[in-house]
């Protein structure tokens, strides 16, 4: 091993640059979940000479490499990541050495392409997203819903309504776009009050909706819209809830029974058009395993229902919360 790693680095070739990591990567690799104590600051400075000798094709590749080493030394992986390129984007994305604190930090500095890095990397925490959507504008915020595998705390959601209602404006504060404050506590409804609100509600007969105007849809539809198309219901729930001014918890738990009325005014109330219901009660439908002509039926009764009617639905389901 020696005797060939002193070869490649006689040989100053680019392509013999990019095996010299590789061959000090996974001899660093092989040296174990120790091996920082003992020979991090050497590996450190040695990745740094070579990664600035590698051509701009071979970036890429040896950023990969060092995301997948997960014993790196975390002050290299943290200099290589606050210098951005695409050695950082891929230690952005994938590093396990990078901390919440970390990500946090770095965030405050990255460019664009950083900082979608960050947004893409799996299991981010709330306090990431949260710092994300507040120093990034709606593509950011867009990709940050994206990201099935991250946090959404009810600030980083309100400020995606946010983002989504301001275009590519400045964020406003969330307090400013939706009221996220937690419902005051009370007891959990019992199973005959969730069946009354259940009964209650059904699609409307067909109305006459020639006579309502076409409108944008609002700010926290435009958000729903967003985060169902990547299956986050829950985060669903969470929007309408708070359109509503509904306990989050009860939300969840009536929208995710099998029957869609209650989903389908809550939608309307808060101005889901047609399209984005439609992602909504297909990713329903194949969770219960519903034929697609019930799904295609529930679609076509969302299309009938008002908003009016909805949101005199709403009215009553609010009523019988209260009293619950």
């Amino acid at each position: 091993m020696l005797e060939e790693l002193t070869l490649l680095a006689r040989d100053r070739a680019p392509a013999r640059r990019e095996a010299l990591l590789a061959a000090v990567v996974e001899l660093y690799r092989a040296a174990g979940a120790r091996a920082e104590v003992a020979l991090g600051e050497v590996f450190g400075d040695i990745v740094v000479h070579l990664v600035r000798t590698l051509p701009d094709s071979a970036k890429p590749r040896a950023g990969a490499m060092l995301a997948d080493l997960s014993t790196a030394p975390h002050a290299l992986v943290l200099a290589l990541a606050a210098a951005q390129g695409p050695i950082a984007t891929a230690l952005l994305q994938a590093s396990p050495v990078l901390s919440d604190d970390d990500l946090v930090g770095l965030v405050a500095r990255l460019d664009d392409g950083g900082l979608a890095a960050v947004a893409a990397r799996a299991g981010l925490s709330e306090r990431v997203t949260d710092a994300l959507v507040a120093k990034g504008g709606p593509a950011l915020c867009r990709a940050v819903a994206a990201n099935r595998s991250a946090r959404l705390s009810r600030d980083c959601l309100a400020r995606i309504v946010a983002a989504c209602g301001q275009g590519a404006a400045e964020l406003r504060g969330a307090a400013e776009i939706i009221a996220f404050a937690a419902p005051p506590r009370r007891k959990r409804a019992s199973r005959r009050a969730e069946n009354a609100v259940t009964r209650v509600i059904a699609f409307p007969r067909p109305a006459d909706r020639t006579a309502e105007p076409a409108a944008a849809p609002p700010p926290v539809a435009e958000a729903i819209a967003a985060i169902a198309s990547h299956d986050r219901m829950l985060e669903v729930a969470m929007l309408l809830a708070a359109h509503a001014g509904l306990p989050p918890d009860l939300v969840s738990r009536l929208i995710a029974r099998p029957d869609p009325t209650l989903l389908a005014v809550l939608c309307r109330a808060a101005g889901v058009p047609d399209s984005t219901f439609s992602v909504i009660a297909r990713i329903r439908g194949r969770r219960f395993g519903h034929p697609l002509a019930q799904t295609l039926a529930v679609e076509a009764a969302y299309a009938e229902l008002s908003e009016a009617e909805a949101r005199q639905r709403l009215g009553s389901v609010k009523a019988m919360q209260k009293k619950a």
